[in-house]
């Protein structure tokens, strides 16, 4: 871009107080050095924005003008002066600081201080007409003491300011110690109060200058005036103020008249104050909203403003760089935090820049075309390097009239900018403007876009000579454009790869998208496709191809185009006339779209192990001319490959094989024998592979990967076609893939049946019989018969079961699966086998037959032998596990009342119930009772054989008695085990001994409670109403003491009765007494007896000393008859 469209580099910083320090050497002195660069130096963020400058105490400010009392006769000679920004920016300073190093106890003070005046003098000579704030600073060796307790300091601070000329307020000390930078900061805050005086003042004098202007003669000045103002609010950090007065120059741009003179002046000014206020609203007031309407408003301002029509290249640049500029203002505010949206982001504008930057390209193509014979002036209008004003042309600055002085000078100048324009290089330019766009769109997921202007990129790249890096960038962009079938785009971009790859001599690029050309679906002029296909077929014979040339439709071919095509003849000649040989080109076609299609086809869905599996693949190319094929080879997903050659007919004649008219369809059917490991399994087409050329000459492999055969298989499954369908174009499409098939076993001749007696109990061996017939009538042998019987179960299951083929293995075996080799096999001959499995839980277990075998076939295919053969049946099957019966065991008095604490030393009753609710009857064979002897238990007098040889048939039961006693005193809180049972039981009229299953059970625990007298009743079973009842009660001393005894008998009245009611005795240790009772029922039904209590007095400490009867149940209750 030229140089006066540019931004210059003053407007595009941030403006910061400009001040000088003066008095420091910092070369030769430490300390001047430390203070220098604690001003300087590692500035961090917190600190205040401002520019020192370190200069000597003479040195020449620009001088100031003379002030106009009147701008009467003042004609403006242009907009905004180029020097003003860079001269308040780092040439006229806003402070200038003073150091001088002077103690207050200095022994020549007066020789010192009148030093430092005329230092002080010497700065403000050289800043003679400026408003420039001075300030002394001096540099002291120690810290000063607080303010008002130096006296002497006072005086002499008084002193050096009445000699100065200056204020209190403008000395400062430094004492130069360890807290250096703490003074620097201090002083830093000093100073930047002195700065917006300053700069506040000068924005005050600019705008006292607006009532002696007039909008007839003045109007440059408006503008001129409220930008001054705006930047000196930048100055001091007032980005509100500064934002207020940039809009107001802008509005006075945009009400200034334009000329052509003028043109270019107003737009750039206009162009700087609208950048001003696009910054301050984006990086300083977090208005990102009013800067983008700001630049909407300011280029549907500006663009129509198109000036001269010789320079229409000028506006096309200005509007370029504008786009660029709020892009990269754009761009600069989302680093710093803000959030921008898919729909409103920089890579819009960028785009927009680059579309701009080639309308000017454009533009400066049409004047190279009519500026041939033209030459460059003599004089050179442009030689003047820096303009007083902005935008102003250098042959006639300073004016400000609507046509030109020298129209000749006019004239020279032109030509010369249209000269220079053509010696441009727009592409780059353009390339850079598409390469941020890109970037941009590609961080907000804009794919389309871009991949638009990835496109628009390599064609610049194009324009540029760089034909590589078009090879590299569009090479990319062809994926997308395929994948959406956008075919006239992507025709146009693999036009201009091969165009690029035959001018850079690249032979595996130009072999790729040569092969693309060629398809069906890309629409270019047949004999442009003659032309590629010629080009192919030399290149893989190994001869030069043919010239590729863009279409006519081209907008614009290079200079450098013809010479490109003269090295790149050289190029092909170099590399094809080597001696060295070329690796094969592989070409996915997930990746491409070549010009050979494919489709395949298994014969069946599905394929025994003895059976040929059929192959169908069905070929076409859709390339203008005739070629050849010089292999197809098709790979399997178990790694089994499969060519054309090896599978054809003998008497077939090759050239059939390899020769293709342009849509004929073949058809190769491929056949063979699967592997006896592939039982079960899907057989896939991986990969197809088309391999075109020759081994003489070059080659490029087609390869069809899997997942291009994944997404062209049809979801649901057709049927095969068939080759008499044939028949026209559109048969092609009803051809379906068929890419897999399922390879199966062979079907079992053998007949598998499982017999066994349902349901199994828990902890019995149950027999399980396998039957397995051979019922084929021909000559059969099944060679290595295995059975594996195995027990399906989940891993978290907690029902344990074990396998075993003989019955007594069963409490030592742990497996969960058999295998059974049962040898060869002959026709009608029959195996059978019998396994035992047992299980610890009710529950149902869930078995797996599954029986194998081998045989001997021919093969149908010839040279392949004898084909093994691998056939299997599997059989499922469940079996209920219930519990043979079901066991309950409860204690009960001698009267069988049921009872949770007995007394020491009397008997009790252990009931045992065992019924069964299966249908098949279950014998128990044995039955034995086990008692706790540690504990004092055991059997009260002879026991019978109650449940020996019982049968229990479906809902029957079993119950057997046992009286037993406790002779061991024990803890009346702790109940104690009385024992276990035994049972061997079996399935009734089993013959097998094995099967017997033998199980124990415990018996239930009870509270056993000691008593120094035991107390026994004689209750018969009922009495009658109003007759004689007679009750005898035994009393046993079971201590070694004598004892004291006192009875009692108490009332009811549901009896009457005769006998001792209070009676004390004596009862000698191991004696027995007995007291009779006649009771006269009154009442009928289960009546309660009168309570019978006893009273040990001398040992009531060992119990609570009562004993009552109505603990025992058979005391309690009796039944009267009427």
């Amino acid at each position: 871009m030229s140089k006066h469209l540019k931004l210059p580099e003053e407007l595009c910083c941030n403006p910061t107080p400009f001040i000088v320090l003066t008095g420091l050497d910092n070369v030769y002195n430490a300390v001047h050095k430390s203070i220098w660069d604690a001003f300087c130096n590692n500035r961090r963020n917190d600190r205040l924005q401002i520019q020192f400058s370190c200069l000597p105490g003479d040195h020449a400010y620009p001088r100031s003008k003379t002030k106009r009392t009147s701008y009467d006769w003042y004609i403006p000679k242009g907009l905004l002066k180029s020097s003003w920004m860079k001269k308040h920016l780092s040439l006229l300073p806003s402070v200038v600081v003073v150091f001088f190093e002077l103690d207050w106890d200095d022994p020549a003070w007066k020789e010192r201080h009148l030093a430092c005046a005329s230092r002080v003098q010497v700065v403000r000579s050289s800043l003679q007409g400026r408003t420039t704030k001075v300030a002394v600073v001096l540099i002291q060796k120690s810290t000063p003491l607080p303010p008002g307790e130096d006296m002497v300091a006072a005086e002499r601070a008084a002193a050096l300011c009445s000699a100065c000329e200056l204020s209190a307020k403008s000395l400062f000390i430094l004492p130069h110690t360890d807290q250096l930078l703490g003074y620097i900061i201090r002083l830093e805050n000093a100073f930047y109060e002195l700065s917006q005086v300053y700069y506040r003042t000068e924005a005050r004098r600019v705008k006292a200058h607006k009532e002696f202007l007039n909008k007839t003669t003045h109007q440059l000045l408006f503008p001129r005036h409220q930008f001054k103002i705006g930047f000196f609010n930048e100055m001091i950090q007032d980005p509100t103020s500064a934002l207020k007065h940039y809009r107001h120059a802008y509005t006075h741009v945009h009400e200034l008249r334009t000329y052509e003179s003028n043109n270019l002046e107003i737009k750039l000014v206009g162009g700087f104050v609208n950048y001003k206020i696009c910054k301050l609203c984006f990086l300083k007031l977090n208005a990102p909203l009013d800067a983008i309407t700001q630049f909407r408003q300011h280029v549907e301002q500006f663009k129509s403003m198109c000036g001269s029509q010789d320079l229409l290249f000028e506006h096309s640049a200005w509007l370029s760089h504008q786009y660029q500029v709020f892009a990269d203002l754009f761009s600069e505010a989302i680093s710093k935090g803000l959030s921008a949206i898919q729909t409103q982001h920089p890579g819009f504008y960028y785009n927009q820049a680059a579309y701009y930057a080639k309308i000017r390209k454009q533009c400066a193509q049409k004047l190279k075309a009519s500026l041939q014979d033209q030459t460059y002036p003599s004089e050179d209008p442009l030689k003047v390097e820096v303009l007083e004003f902005y935008g102003q042309r250098p042959w006639r600055q300073g004016q400000q009239r609507i046509d030109p002085a020298d129209h000749s000078k006019e004239k020279d100048g032109i030509m010369a900018l249209q000269l220079e324009e053509t010696k441009q290089d727009h592409s780059l330019q353009i390339i850079s403007l598409l390469g941020s766009a890109i970037s941009i769109f590609k961080n907000y997921h804009c794919h389309r876009l871009k991949r638009q202007l990835t496109v628009q990129m390599g064609e610049e790249y194009y324009h540029a000579g760089d034909y590589m890096k078009v090879v590299a960038l569009l090479t990319r962009a062809t994926a997308d454009y395929r994948t959406g079938r956008c075919w006239l785009i992507l025709s146009k971009i693999l036009w201009m790869l091969l165009h690029c790859s035959y001018l850079t001599a690249d032979l595996e690029s130009f072999l790729i998208h040569s092969t693309q050309l060629l398809s069906r679906h890309l629409s270019i002029p047949h004999d442009d496709k003659i032309t590629v296909q010629h080009s192919l077929m030399n290149l893989l014979m190994r001869q030069i191809p043919l010239p590729i040339l863009l279409p006519a439709s081209f907008d614009h071919v290079p200079e450098h185009h013809t010479s490109a095509y003269n090295d790149a003849e050289e190029k092909w000649k170099t590399l094809l006339s080597s001696p060295k040989s070329f690796p094969v080109y592989s070409l996915q076609v997930t990746d491409a779209i070549p010009f050979v299609e494919c489709k395949f086809q298994f014969s069946k869905p599905q394929f025994t192990m003895e059976e040929v599996i059929a192959l169908h693949v069905f070929t076409r190319v859709t390339c203008p001319a005739p070629c050849k094929i010089s292999k197809l080879l098709v790979l399997l997903n178990n790694g089994t490959e499969l060519s054309v050659e090896e599978n054809a007919e003998k008497d077939a004649k090759k050239s059939d094989l390899k020769q293709y008219t342009p849509f004929e369809i073949k058809e190769h059917v491929l056949k063979f024998l699967c592997s006896p490991h592939e039982k079960q399994n899907v057989l896939e087409v991986r990969q197809l592979s088309v391999l075109l050329g020759s081994s003489n000459g070059l080659s490029i492999d087609l390869i069809w990967s899997d997942q291009f055969v994944d997404a062209a298989t049809d979801p649901k499954p057709s049927s095969p076609f068939s080759m008499a369908q044939l028949g026209g174009e559109k048969c092609w499409d009803d051809i379906s893939n068929i890419t897999s098939t399922e390879i199966v076993e062979c079907p079992s001749r053998l007949k598998v049946n499982i017999l066994h007696k349902t349901p199994a109990f828990v902890g019995e061996a149950y027999a399980i019989d396998i039957k397995i017939n051979s019922s084929e009538s021909n000559d059969f042998t099944a060679e290595n018969v295995t059975a594996v019987l195995s027990l399906k179960q989940n891993e978290n299951s907690e029902t344990e079961a074990h396998l075993s083929e003989k019955c007594s293995d069963l409490h030592t075996s742990k497996a969960k699966s058999l295998q059974l080799a049962l040898g060869n096999m002959e026709t009608n001959q029959t195996i059978e086998r019998t396994v035992y499995v047992q299980t610890t839980q009710a529950s149902v277990l869930h078995f797996s037959l599954h029986v194998s075998y081998q045989m001997q076939k021919p093969s149908e295919l010839p040279k392949t032998g004898v084909l093994t053969c691998t056939s299997s049946e599997s059989i499922d099957f469940a079996v209920e596990v219930l519990t043979p019966f079901n066991f309950t065991a409860h204690v009960t008095s001698l009267n069988l009342d049921s009872v949770s604490t007995v007394n020491q030393n009397q008997p009790f009753i252990v009931l045992v119930n065992v019924s069964s609710e299966n249908f098949s009857p279950i014998q128990i064979n044995s039955f034995s009772l086990h008692l706790n002897e540690n504990d004092g238990f055991k059997t009260a007098g002879e026991q019978s054989p109650a449940l020996d040889g019982k049968v229990l048939q479906q809902r029957e039961c079993a119950v057997g008695a046992f009286t037993v006693l406790c002779d061991k005193s024990h803890d009346p809180s702790t109940s104690f085990l009385i024992g276990s049972c035994t049972f061997e039981w079996s399935r009734f009229e089993s013959e097998n001994p094995a099967q017997k299953v033998t199980l124990q059970r415990k018996l239930p625990s009870i509270l056993v409670k000691s008593s120094p007298v035991s107390i026994t009743a004689a209750v018969p079973a009922f009495g009658h109403l109003r007759q004689k009842l007679t009750i005898t009660y035994s009393l046993k001393s079971h201590i070694s003491e004598p004892q004291t005894i006192e009875i009692s008998c108490e009332g009811s009245d549901a009896f009457m009765f005769s006998g001792t009611k209070n009676s004390t005795g004596f009862l000698a240790p191991g004696e027995a007494h007995n007291y009779s009772y006649n009771f006269f029922p009154l009442a009928i039904g289960y009546q309660e007896l009168p309570r019978f209590m006893v009273s040990c007095t001398k040992h009531a400490e060992d119990e609570k000393a009562a004993q009552k009867v109505d603990q025992y149940p058979q005391n309690r209750f009796i039944f009267v008859k009427p």
